[in-house]
């Protein structure tokens, strides 16, 4: 448990500072849309996370069948956390501070897709746990002079970028960004 003046993460945060189990509740139903049930992650990753520094959760979210089609069978082939693919949400590294037209110091964090500190930490990961990792990122496009892009990196389960989409506008009400040039 983190010292009650350091901030670890909006979970710890609300189980040190919201008392009441009811009330907790209700803030999770109103950030979440309900109270998640907690995943349980294997002892392995979760050494390998403290190891690193890293925090890792994970969180069942419930959703009706699809009607129009059969779920695609699946398999995993996962050596040690029995996911085939891990996808994040876009981008995970950083606030999303583009929606309140707030460029520094976010875009500070943008880095390279296929050389960046992000890039390269889940290229360990993907590789120790046998998985395809899809990880959107700020990217900073030092080939086209520092264009910024909202880019998803698809590394393989070897480690290796297999490639990468990219987006170049984030969609607002009223208008659209066409690219972010610094």
């Amino acid at each position: 448990m983190a010292d009650k003046s350091e901030f670890v993460s909006l979970e710890d945060s609300l189980q040190r500072n919201v008392s009441s189990r009811e009330e907790l509740k209700e803030v999770k139903r109103l950030l979440y849309g309900k109270e998640l049930t907690e995943l349980k992650i294997p002892s392995e990753a979760l050494e390998i996370s403290k190891k690193k520094s890293f925090e890792i959760k994970g969180y069942v979210f419930s959703a009706q069948s699809e009607q129009t089609r059969k779920p695609a069978q699946h398999k995993s082939y996962s050596n040690k956390t029995g996911v085939d693919v891990a996808i994040s949400s876009s981008p995970y590294a950083m606030p999303f501070a583009f929606c309140t037209r707030e460029r520094l110091p976010w875009i500070e964090l943008a880095e390279s897709a296929e050389t960046g500190p992000t890039t390269t930490f889940l290229q360990e990961i993907a590789r120790m746990n046998d998985m395809v990792i899809v990880s959107p990122i700020l990217e900073r496009d030092e080939t086209h002079g520092d264009i910024l892009w909202n880019t998803a990196v698809v590394i393989s389960n070897s480690g290796q970028v297999l490639g990468k989409s990219r987006k170049n506008h984030i969609p607002r009400v009223g208008d659209f960004n066409e690219n972010l040039l610094l």
